[in-house]
């Protein structure tokens, strides 16, 4: 886990303000449907997940094995240049993770490499062998690198096939960044970096007229 302090928020649920809101009756209407059906979902979960819960860690173990797969076909010079191997995921990574969601850690002899698929969604995380918990975004980390061999845009970081074509080309500078000696001033930066990023993001949802809530 990172231990460095990040700025998170929560866009709240209401309506935006010169709009009509709810009644009386409507919310406390809508509250009492939530009250009722709540305990009746959770208990249904749990009889789902005792009865066929070995379904969902089947279907998990399929996906993270096909994902494994396409890892090592995608990102092929880690494994025949970087001696790269995948390794077990964390002890905190959920199992079966939520929906189609499938994780993978990969190591090489300098970087770890998290990559997060589900729903979609396609995220890469990377930590220092220094500190192999304190996983960040790999596109943080490789923003508070000064000088890059290659331009690169966040959209390059949303897909595992537009990864592939950048990654070779960014590998050496992020050891190097990741590196003992570096890799702390590294973290911190790229903390930074992100808070800089959601306050920006904060003051622009500002200015509509949208107030999230900090946590």
């Amino acid at each position: 886990m990172n231990p460095r302090k990040k700025t998170r928020f929560l866009i709240p649920l209401s309506q935006p303000r010169g709009m009509r809101q709810p009644s009386v009756f409507k919310r406390f209407f809508i509250f009492a449907l939530t009250s009722f059906f709540a305990p009746i979902f959770f208990l249904v979960g749990k009889i789902y997940k005792l009865c066929f819960g070995w379904l969902d860690k089947s279907a998990a173990r399929k996906n993270q094995r096909e994902f494994a797969e396409e890892i090592q076909t995608q990102l092929r010079f880690l494994f025949r240049d970087k001696e790269a191997k995948i390794v077990p995921n964390d002890p905190d990574v959920p199992f079966p993770p939520s929906f189609d969601g499938a994780y993978v850690t990969v190591e090489t002899n300098t970087i770890r490499f998290q990559f997060i698929r589900g729903r979609g969604d396609f995220t890469a995380r990377v930590s220092p062998l220094s500190a192999p918990t304190e996983w960040e975004g790999l596109e943080l980390v490789l923003a508070t690198i000064p000088s890059l061999q290659i331009k690169v845009e966040r959209s390059d970081f949303y897909y595992l096939r537009t990864l592939a074509r950048i990654l070779p080309h960014l590998y050496d500078p992020l050891s190097e960044a990741l590196g003992a000696d570096r890799s702390k001033n590294t973290l911190d930066r790229a903390a930074s970096i992100h808070n800089e990023r959601t306050e920006e993001y904060i003051a622009n949802l500002k200015q509509n007229g949208i107030v999230p809530k900090i946590l």
